[in-house]
């Protein structure tokens, strides 16, 4: 561009008001990138050199992506469903749509070809805070041509009646020009060829205008074959002064300490988002080398072990299930100790009354450091009631330490968690015959459990809502909110195994790492969708008693809840652990079964 005052408001002209076109325009940039798609994957990577920003945000081959997104199924799902065809007759959407006709008006092409275009080399985002409050931040993007940097910038400048001034630059140089709004503080942007800056402070333009296109490329590299479409980093230690780390590491508070010191041994947070399967997010928080506990290489020891079972054993159509590898003993020496001593004589008290129902063991030294790491939680779907409660079932599994051969009551440690809990049971009861409204509430016991090893199961009768029950059974404690379901679990079904099929297929594994070496949360949002759809009167009778309102309005709300569920059929959540590193990703899947 050349470098003198430049008026761009008769460039181009379009219909409508500026201030409200030009901030659709830069809603529409950033939408247009996060929607970016399933296409082929990225060119092979490079080594990337290590950017020194507080936090960078890097998106890639962004054009061909942007070509793909209709025929991707996701986009699909949502293009078909009632949710979508409600929206697209809204006064929003066409106020929208309208907007969006104006730009590609101005542009001569849609919308998609212009983002792709004005994208096609991908972008990258720094920010970098300065003393006080504030943070420079740059956008650095890289055109299919200059043409089309060209016309956004007079667009842009056009529809807030701006008039941009150069600011910086020699005549030999790319010239730095300054946009200001009355009232606004003042933005800052550069062209050189196809690469275009856009920052608010004029020294951090600057600053990346020099390392122009290489330093963009060297932003976009990945060490990865397969990039991520979206990838950001941040540098932990750059925000120290912003998170005011100093004062937390010397806070009376144990918590806000134990958090702050977290943070002090953080060398950065990663994050990446995919489109090619399906929206992906996956978040990586990194240690520096020597700054993690012995405890926490002992608890990476111990939930990184063999394949554990808790998929597999899931009872058939479950709705909800979670489960991995945890050891509970190691869990609690990682979080804080309190400090106040009122607390801390509670919790001996707490820990003698556990050892007394615990046949002797200690809760903490004796079962909880000793327990095997493997655990499910599931929620399955229950045939409706008339006690006006939800028509849902809860079961928790929890894998016991080896026994001798032919003891299915899991040794020492689930003898004394099973009379923990008849314990517990027999209090529960008696407390629940104690109320003038209540009737008879009595612990019941039988041994048909069907499990091939599996101990008498003991349950709760005479309450509304179900009949807690629990069971050891082929290794397992189980407990759940009705007898049948610890039957369930003691003699899985073919559904079951498919489940556990499902979720290897939907959630590939790194090589090494199974399935259950992780904590993995899996809702059956498809199987959520036929529960919604077979039991939506008792569903919205249970709500509306507990809220105190109308079954019908309820019943409306779950109408719109069923229509927001065709979006996808599976929605997954993973967190992996690994010796100097912790990762968390989520997953949404269109696969139907």
């Amino acid at each position: 561009m050349p470098s003198r005052s430049v008026d761009t408001r008769s460039c181009i002209r379009t219909p409508g008001r500026g201030g409200q076109f030009g901030l659709v325009l830069l809603v529409a940039v950033l939408l247009g990138v996060g929607r970016a798609s399933l296409a082929q994957d990225a060119s092979p990577a490079k080594t990337a050199e290590r950017s020194s920003a507080a936090l960078e945000i890097v998106v890639r081959d962004v054009k061909p992506l942007f070509m793909s997104v209709a025929n991707a199924p996701w986009a699909q799902r949502i293009a078909s469903s009632a949710l979508y065809r409600r929206w697209i007759g809204s006064p929003a959407f066409q106020a929208a749509r309208a907007t969006i006709g104006k730009i590609e008006e101005a542009f001569g092409q849609p919308l998609p070809k212009v983002l792709g275009e004005l994208l096609a080399g991908g972008v990258s985002m720094t920010v970098d805070p300065t003393e006080g409050e504030g943070a420079d931040v740059v956008v650095v993007g890289l055109a299919e041509n200059r043409q089309i940097v060209e016309q956004t910038i007079s667009l842009w400048n056009r529809l807030d009646n701006v008039t941009s001034q150069p600011v910086a630059g020699p005549p030999s140089e790319p010239v730095v020009y300054e946009r200001r709004k009355p009232g606004e503080e003042p933005v800052f942007y550069a062209t050189t060829g196809r690469l275009w800056l856009v920052g608010n402070r004029l020294g951090a333009v600057q600053s990346r205008l020099q390392a122009g296109v290489a330093g963009l490329e060297r932003a976009l590299a990945s060490e990865s074959e397969s990039p991520p479409l979206v990838s950001v980093r941040m540098r932990t230690a750059a925000w120290n002064q912003t998170f005011r780390l100093e004062e937390g590491l010397a806070a009376a508070d144990p918590f806000q300490r134990w958090f702050a010191q977290q943070w002090s041994a953080l060398r950065e947070l990663t994050g990446e988002i995919d489109l090619r399967t399906g929206p992906a997010v996956r978040i990586t928080a990194k240690w520096d080398a020597g700054k993690t506990s012995a405890r926490w290489q002992d608890w990476v020891r111990l939930v990184t072990g063999s394949r554990a079972e808790v998929f597999d054993r899931a009872p058939a159509g479950t709705l909800v299930a979670i489960g991995g590898r945890i050891q509970p003993g190691l869990a609690l020496q990682l979080l804080p100790a309190p400090e106040d001593e009122a607390e801390r004589r509670e919790l001996q008290k707490l820990r003698k009354v556990l050892t007394g129902v615990c046949l002797g063991l200690d809760f903490v030294d004796d079962i909880l450091s000793k327990v095997s790491v493997d655990w499910g939680l599931y929620v399955l779907p229950r045939p409706a009631t008339e006690t006006d409660l939800l028509p849902v079932g809860i079961v928790f599994a929890w894998k016991m330490p080896p026994a001798a051969p032919g003891d299915p009551r899991g040794g020492q440690v689930g003898r004394a968690l099973t009379n923990a809990l008849q314990a517990g049971l027999s209090v529960w009861a008696t407390v629940e015959n104690d109320r003038p409204d209540r009737g008879q509430v009595a612990v019941r016991l039988t041994t048909d459990v069907q499990g091939p090893e599996s101990d008498e199961l003991l349950h709760l009768e005479g309450l509304d809502w179900g009949q807690p029950a629990f069971s050891l059974t082929d290794g397992y404690l189980v407990i759940a909110s009705h007898p049948g379901l610890v039957r369930e679990f003691a003699s899985p079904s073919q559904a079951s195994a498919r489940l556990a099929a499902r979720l290897e297929r939907l959630w590939p594994t790194e090589p090494g790492v199974t399935l259950d070496q992780q904590v993995l949360a899996h809702i059956g949002v498809g199987s959520i969708r036929t529960w919604l759809a077979a039991n939506q009167s008792d569903i919205a009778r249970a709500i509306a008693k507990a809220r105190g309102t109308e079954a019908e309005k309820v019943e409306r709300g779950l109408e719109r809840l069923s229509e927001s569920l065709e979006l996808c059929d599976d929605l997954l959540l993973g967190l992996q652990f690994a010796p100097e590193s912790v990762s968390t990703e989520f997953r949404w899947v269109t696969a139907p079964q």
